[in-house]
């Protein structure tokens, strides 16, 4: 396909030729308004998957990159980031249940400066999810509700997703497991963000990457993205922070009774004064996550509308009915 191509769609396989052959006329009529390529990241499925991307037709639409080892949907997915050339990226599963029907939703709002980052979601209304299980169904509330100390949207679960090309490079994406969007909206921080409705259908073929493995996998890069938004904290108020850790030793030789480098009240008056210290960090982190909390914002001096405001009526339009 001569020349940069408008949109990207990212769709990691493995076995799912049979998906891909429904899902082949249906992502052409979707992505027809724009210039796109779809790159098809396969593990070397034994079904053929790879030679029946090869086949496809127009030709340059499909770009097929297969990896040579498997370590993970998530970096799949990263490594069809790092390959993508178009202006916006989308991220979609390749088994059916994300239906193509809905990226144009994803896709206009970033193409036209709305936002930076948008969430296909099963849980707005208007949305539904017929293809879980129950079992499903219980994982994915559960993960999500894990996830609400990082961010606050409501499906970071629902892996289809769109974003400006640019807001990946913030960042460097090393997700565990089988979902990239957290990992995204965390390290990345997109600005704005929206949300659509979409009905996650029943997979067409194929079976459930969902195993134990990807759960400890998921409970893994949750507690790795909590260091790493701590961390992020502690650098942005570096001033204030240094006291803690003094406080935690003078606190501790105090306790014990052991020798310090003063008498008992000179320590006494250091870790009061270490306490104080620490309490105003913490409180200053305390008042840095108000203010930086994903889809929060807050009115300009006039009493303008919130950014959540703002972002609730920009995509009013955009989302589909039920």
């Amino acid at each position: 396909m001569p020349g940069r191509p408008e949109v990207s769609v990212i769709v990691p396989t493995f076995n799912e030729r049979s998906a891909l052959e429904a899902l082949h006329p249906r992502l052409v009529e979707a992505l027809r308004p724009y210039t796109a390529e779809i790159l098809i990241v396969d593990d070397r499925s034994p079904d053929g998957t790879g030679a029946f991307v090869r086949s496809l037709s127009p030709p340059g639409l499909y770009r097929l990159i297969e990896r040579e080892r498997r370590d993970g949907l998530a970096m799949a997915v990263v490594e069809g980031i790092n390959a993508a050339r178009g202006d916006v990226v989308v991220v979609m599963d390749g088994d059916g249940s994300h239906p193509p029907e809905t990226l144009a939703s994803l896709i206009d709002p970033i193409r036209e400066g709305r936002a930076e980052f948008v969430l296909a979601s099963r849980r707005l209304p208007g949305g539904s999810a017929p293809g879980l299980t129950v079992r499903r169904r219980i994982i994915s509330t559960g993960a999500s509700l894990l996830a609400w100390p990082l961010v606050r949207v409501s499906d970071p679960m629902s892996g289809f997703f769109a974003m400006s090309a640019n807001v990946a490079a913030r960042a460097d994406l090393r997700p565990a497991g089988f979902k990239i969007a957290l990992e995204v909206l965390v390290k990345c921080r997109p600005r704005p963000i929206g949300e659509v409705p979409f009905r996650f259908a029943p997979r067409i073929a194929g079976e459930s990457k969902l195993g134990t493995n990807e759960i400890v996998h998921y409970v893994v890069h949750l507690a790795e993205l909590l260091r790493w938004r701590t961390v992020q904290l502690i650098g942005r108020h570096r001033p204030s922070l240094p006291t803690v850790v003094p406080l935690a030793t003078t606190t501790a030789v105090w306790a014990a009774g052991l020798p310090g480098p003063h008498g008992v009240e000179d320590r006494r008056e250091a870790a009061d004064e270490e306490a104080r210290g620490a309490r105003f960090a913490y409180d200053q982190i305390l008042a840095h996550e108000v203010e930086a909390e994903p889809g929060d914002g807050s009115g300009d001096a006039d009493g303008g509308e919130t950014a959540r405001q703002q972002r609730e009526g920009a995509f009013a339009a955009a989302a589909p009915g039920p």
